[in-house]
């Protein structure tokens, strides 16, 4: 994206096209001559390389139920699967409501206006498209680890599958052993992909609402400002301004027009240096508070859409955690299998940590509107106005927490309660190690 182009459909390029390669999304498809074809491919391709395969491996979890150590090791993707389980829903049953969410974000209101517009914009879509490489790269790395490490392993005298799965025929022989094995790689790499594009689609929506606040901070600094451009106002090539305020704010204005059309502008005057009179500055403001209210809705459309998958995936992280946490206490530090439970513990991590991340972000930024408020010349008003900015500002200062099914928040104390948590289970198991190695 060039410094004065806004296409924020851009930093989320990488997931959209996995998800229409992987028949998730079918809005990506161009060619639409080719969209009953791809029905058909989006009713076979989840099904076979997710449905399928969280079947097999359900009915493994049923079979080896009553014996712990088989249980583990199949326990490790059964949960990792719910999680991805609860986000395929959200993106099979919101559908409309996520293209929805993408179609919100080139509405005028959410056009930037000046060069420093752009550069938070800018930096927004930088960060999000990082952290798609970032996770990906990531999530594929540790599944070749995973899928791999079997093929590698000496210690194994039978053929070992990728990963402990039920299969309904034997597969000790080749080439149906070779099948099955190409089928779990497959199925394994088309699930971390969508799973990884899915997290960083839902923070990088929380990460643009965050470039928006920056944004509006910049303008309620800027409210007494000669060049000002409200939010929603859209300026062409000839620096010709269009109205973009919702007809809300437009008929309230026009009837504060027409209610005062006999007052003298040049003697009303706000303040005189910058010349911005009483109306235009009442547009100003209504322009700046509707743009807050499409942040916060569009943050709330975002939690309430994905906040079943983001609550089975902070589950999930935290039953992964601690069982690994328990199992790192009986392989040897030095082995292949440690160093795979420690990437795949570290996955967990990060994983939570973003979402907390974003939403700690989304926390600050909004309550930053208050101090970005007060620093504009706002004392210079009359008490009307100043009563106004003075019940903005009240509003600014209740935080924008984000809270996940009402259960908690998406905040650094959440993820720093999670890794203390999983730091003293991790300790308490050493210590009973210790104690019965003594024995």
């Amino acid at each position: 994206m060039t410094s004065h182009e806004y296409k924020p459909i851009n930093a989320f390029k990488i997931n959209l096209n996995i998800f229409t390669a992987e028949g998730i999304w079918p809005a990506g498809l161009k060619n639409k001559n080719l969209r009953y074809p791809y029905a058909v491919y989006r009713l076979l391709s989840p099904s076979i390389w997710f449905g399928l395969f969280f079947i097999f491996q359900l009915i493994q979890v049923i079979i080896v139920i009553n014996d712990m150590a088989k249980l583990m090791d199949s326990m490790y993707l059964m949960v990792t699967y719910f999680a991805i389980l609860s986000k395929f829903m959200c993106f099979i049953l919101y559908r409309k409501r996520i293209e929805k969410l993408f179609n919100t974000l080139d509405e005028s209101i959410f056009i930037p206006r000046q060069k420093k517009h752009f550069d938070y914009i800018n930096e927004a879509m930088r960060i999000i498209r990082r952290d798609t490489i970032f996770f990906l790269s990531s999530g594929i790395s540790a599944t070749i680890f995973w899928t791999f490490y079997p093929l590698f392993d000496k210690h194994q005298e039978e053929k070992q599958l990728a990963y402990v799965m039920w299969c309904p025929i034997d597969v000790s022989t080749s080439p149906i052993f070779e099948l099955v094995y190409t089928y779990q790689v497959i199925a394994i790499t088309y699930n971390t992909m969508f799973n990884t594009m899915a997290d960083t689609t839902i923070c990088g929506l929380f990460r643009m609402m965050s470039g928006h606040l920056e944004i509006l901070a910049q303008d309620y600094s800027e409210l007494f400002d000669d060049n000002f451009i409200s939010p929603g106002d859209i300026v062409d090539k000839k620096n010709n301004i269009n109205k973009g305020l919702s007809n809300y704010n437009t008929e309230k204005l026009s009837k504060y027009k027409n209610d005062n059309e006999d007052i003298d502008e040049d003697k009303y005057l706000i303040v005189k240096k910058p010349n911005v009179t009483h109306e235009k500055l009442s547009y100003r403001v209504a322009a700046c508070v509707e743009y807050a209210q499409a942040i916060e809705k569009f943050v709330n459309e975002v939690n309430d859409v994905f906040q079943g998958g983001i609550l089975t995936q902070f589950i999930a992280s935290c039953l992964i955690i601690c069982a690994t946490a328990f199992a790192l206490t009986m392989v040897p530090v030095a082995s292949v299998q440690f160093v795979s439970l420690l990437q795949y513990q570290g996955c967990m991590i990060i994983q939570i940590f973003i979402y907390c991340w974003r939403g700690n972000e989304l926390t600050l930024k909004f309550s930053e509107l208050s101090n970005a408020i007060f620093k504009c010349n706002w004392q210079l008003c009359n008490g009307h106005f100043r009563r106004s900015m003075d019940i903005i500002m009240s509003r600014s200062q209740k935080p924008m927490i984000l809270v996940v099914a009402g259960l908690f928040s998406l905040s650094v104390d959440t993820f720093i309660g999670i890794i203390k948590s999983a730091y003293s289970f991790f300790m308490f198991l050493k210590e009973v190690q210790t104690a019965a190695a003594e024995d």
